[in-house]
C-alpha cells in the first residue's frame, strides 16, 4: 500500500504586546480565530479592544459578516477569552 503524504501548515504570528496606552486609556490586543465545523482554524483577525467584553462584541460583529465559518475563538496572548459556534 503506498504511503500517503500529508503537508502540515504552520501559522506564524507576529509578536504582539499584551496592551498599549492610548492617551488616558489602555487598549489590549486580541486575536479572533475563525473556525470550520470541526473546530480547525481557517483564518484570523488581529484587533484592539478596551476589555474582554469589547473584544467579544467586536469578534461577534466580524463573525456575523462571515457566514462560511462555523465558529470563532477570541484570544489575548495565551489566554482563551471566548469561544462561540454558529447557531
Amino acid at each position: 500500500m503506498p504511503r500517503q503524504s500529508f503537508r502540515a501548515t504552520v501559522i506564524r504570528f507576529r509578536k504582539m504586546p499584551a496592551e498599549r496606552q492610548v492617551g488616558e486609556a489602555i487598549v489590549a490586543y486580541y486575536r479572533m480565530f475563525l473556525l470550520d465545523s470541526r473546530g480547525h482554524i481557517l483564518a484570523r483577525e488581529e484587533y484592539e479592544a478596551s476589555d474582554d467584553v469589547d473584544a467579544i462584541a467586536k469578534a461577534r460583529a466580524m463573525f456575523s459578516n462571515r457566514p462560511h465559518f462555523s465558529g470563532f475563538e477570541v484570544w489575548q496572548l495565551g489566554r482563551v477569552v471566548h469561544r462561540e459556534e454558529r447557531r
